[in-house]
């Protein structure tokens, strides 16, 4: 039988997973791990609701390339489906009768076809002046409980704290300058594949659905957490660590 000086022990366990994690991409993962211990098998910390912001940035998502698109279809064609988004400090959860009322929404269906049953959305407290916001999703809980989701919401916020506690060089540099995996979101991948396969910022955007200013927002990320200049450089770095598949 599992104690409340269990749960504490776990639950600081989990933290201090969070906190020996020395970069971005190590973040992601200690994350993604840690919600699944929950029972969540899809999750997402993001910044912005919309990805076709220029501010949309991924921390880290093992969201299927169809929830992403939708999602991004949904928030920047359906205003009524991007203010039911909530504010800071609030968050709203769905089950699968909810799910069911709602097919005729992309991507509410698109959910409910991968077998998502429940989930939540929670807009995390502002780090940086940016609004970051967790979504998570379980193909295995029925019900979730109040204290399940603020669980998973106070590992999202140590997360946060602990990004900006690395600072950009830091989280950075154990991924990107030391020759392991190219430290960047999915969006920021992809977009620099198709730069490496010569496409033009308004051809990947096109491509994408993406606005050519949120092209340029994300190049101008990598470069920064490259340590180049230039999309010329970008690739060239790409291509020196094996990713140009």
């Amino acid at each position: 039988m599992t104690t409340k000086a269990d749960g504490i022990l776990s639950t600081i366990a989990q933290i201090d997973t969070i906190r020996a994690s020395n970069s971005r991409a190590e973040l992601g993962a200690s994350f993604q791990a840690l919600m699944a211990s929950l029972g969540f098998d899809w999750s997402n910390v993001s910044v912005a609701k919309n990805m076709a912001d220029p501010d949309y940035d991924m921390l880290t998502s093992n969201w299927p390339d169809s929830i992403r698109r939708e999602f991004h279809h949904q928030t920047s064609t359906d205003r009524n489906f991007s203010v039911q988004v909530p504010p800071a400090g609030m968050n709203f959860t769905w089950d699968e009768v909810l799910l069911e009322n709602h097919r005729h929404i992309g991507l509410i269906a698109a959910i409910a076809d991968l077998g998502i049953k429940t989930g939540a959305f929670a807009s995390l407290s502002t780090f940086d002046s940016r609004p970051y916001k967790l979504v998570i999703g379980s193909t295995s809980l029925s019900v979730l409980s109040t204290d399940l989701v603020s669980h998973a919401i106070i590992l999202a916020t140590v997360t946060l704290m602990r990004l900006q506690s690395l600072g950009p060089e830091q989280a950075a540099s154990s991924s990107t300058r030391h020759g392991g995996m190219l430290d960047l979101s999915e969006t920021q991948d992809e977009i620099l594949r198709w730069a490496a396969e010569g496409k033009s910022n308004v051809d990947i955007a096109a491509i994408m659905g993406l606005k050519t200013s949120a092209v340029s927002y994300h190049l101008a990320r990598i470069y920064k957490i490259l340590g180049v200049a230039t999309k010329l450089q970008a690739v060239a770095f790409m291509k020196s660590a094996g990713r140009t598949g």
